[in-house]
């Protein structure tokens, strides 16, 4: 070939290069190179070119020179040359690649029954203790180291008194304490509907004249003691009959009760009967103050329907209130009313069903509320076999609920009624199925589902002792 470089180029940065080069085929090539140049490093050229005279040069520049070249370029070669240089690079580098662990999942605790509770004092006389009928469990409530348990058809002193027992868990066993009674009992008080926080118990007793009433105790020690009476006071609702502490629910200072059955003329005057409505209560100290009386979902149904918005649940500034017999999506198939307390006052702001609602799913048979998220249980649910039930979550999103999942039990049949009863806290969450067959018996389970990731999952089923 015939090579002509004019070098005219400004190579930066400066390059050092020892060169030894071999050149095949075999040619006869004129070579003019303007300027000399010197290079380094070591550079091999493909494909070898042989040049004819034979000449295999070897340069050695000596001392190594670190040139900056200044070339321009106008080359032509004939035939093509690919030259691919060989570069080591010195000091050589190992890099020790750590991987990140992966962090393990969080055991999920073991539920473990680790006692049975009761009334009764094994061994004690005849007539201490539990009697026939008188619903010990039907409502219960837990907190830190206590629990209570109610027992409203009791005949402490009279007929269907009810009366409320308390336990204290210490060194990993439950004890129980002193019966809590009113101070004022009568017959067919019902006494014995609990909610406790911290050192505070409300046990309502619906049946109190004349429209039901509510017990407060305070802690000292290990001691509970009567502090105030809680009635419906001058609110519209306090018709005769209200059965005022028919449910409540408390969070911190606040709490609200139920009266399922109040009647009170509404905005248009209309004189309504038998109707759902709820009272609000803050504790200052020890004394708790009626703040708002609150109507809402259904009140405008003159109907005994309303007896079924009497389950409720409260959260910081929410309350939901469960409506089992509302028509929204079909007869019966139910809905939950949820508040918000806004400037000091309580408004309905939603009203939750569910996404597959049919007639007769009772959705709103039970309610729970903790933090952003509320379960609403929904006992007669069909999706699975008749009756079988389903409970639904809702979370709270920019101000508004929204259902994201359907809970449905690992073991499934026709009158589970799973949904009968719901309480959540903390992540976890705990849902009755008082139909399920246990043993060949109708005894019922309650299944324990716990929060990972935004997803609610079935962990244990737990069963009566």
């Amino acid at each position: 070939p015939s090579v002509t470089v004019t070098p005219s180029v400004t190579v930066t940065p400066s390059v050092t290069v020892t060169p030894s080069i071999t050149v095949t085929p075999s040619v006869t090539p004129s070579i003019t190179v303007t300027p000399s140049v010197t290079v380094t490093p070591s550079v091999t050229v493909t494909p070898s070119i042989t040049v004819t005279p034979s000449v295999t040069p070897s340069i050695t520049v000596t001392p190594s020179v670190t040139p900056s070249v200044t070339v321009t370029p106008s080359v032509t070669v004939t035939p093509s040359v690919t030259v691919t240089p060989s570069i080591t690079v010195t000091p050589s580098i190992t890099v020790t690649l750590t991987p990140t662990p992966t962090p393990s999942a969080s055991p999920v605790p073991e539920w473990t029954q680790v006692t049975h509770l009761s009334a009764r004092v094994w061994g004690a006389p005849a007539g201490y203790g539990n009697q026939t009928y008188d619903y010990f469990g039907k409502r219960v409530a837990i907190d830190g180291n206590y629990a209570v348990v109610g027992e409203h058809a009791r005949d402490a002193s009279g007929t269907n008194q009810g009366a409320a027992h308390v336990f204290e868990l210490s060194a990993g066993s439950w004890t129980k304490l002193p019966t809590l009674l009113p101070s004022d009992p009568d017959d067919y008080d019902y006494f014995g509907a609990p909610a406790i926080d911290g050192d505070y118990i409300l046990i309502g007793a619906r049946g109190a004249d004349p429209n039901g009433a509510v017990y407060s105790f305070e802690r000292t020690g290990s001691t509970w003691t009567q502090t105030q009476i809680l009635t419906p006071g001058t609110s519209p609702g306090k018709a005769s009959g209200a059965a005022f502490g028919t449910s409540i629910a408390m969070d911190g200072n606040k709490a609200v009760i139920s009266a399922p059955h109040s009647n009170f003329y509404n905005d248009a005057g209309d004189y309504i009967q038998n109707s759902a409505s709820w009272y609000t209560f803050e504790r200052t100290g020890s004394t708790w103050t009626d703040t708002q009386w609150i109507t809402g979902g259904r009140i405008d149904e003159d109907n005994n329907d309303t007896n079924s918005m009497k389950e409720i649940d409260i959260s910081g500034n929410y309350i939901i209130v469960g409506d089992s017999t509302a028509d929204h999506a079909g007869a019966d198939a139910g809905a939950a009313y949820v508040f918000e307390l806004s400037a000091g006052t309580w408004t309905q702001i939603q009203t939750l069903c569910a996404s597959n609602a049919s007639a007769s799913d009772k959705f709103g048979f039970s309610v729970s509320i903790d933090g952003n998220y509320a379960i609403v249980g929904a006992k007669d649910n069909d999706v699975n076999a008749s009756n079988a039930g389903a409970a639904y979550v809702f979370e709270l999103s920019a101000g508004s609920w929204t259902e994201t999942q359907i809970l449905y039990p690992s073991e499934t049949g026709a009158s589970d009624h799973f949904g009968y009863s719901v309480s959540m806290d903390n992540g976890h969450a705990i849902i009755g199925a008082t139909g399920l067959i246990n043993n060949n018996t109708p005894s019922g389970v309650a299944y324990v589902f716990e929060l990972s990731g935004g997803t609610w999952t079935e962990v244990k089923a737990i069963s009566g002792g």
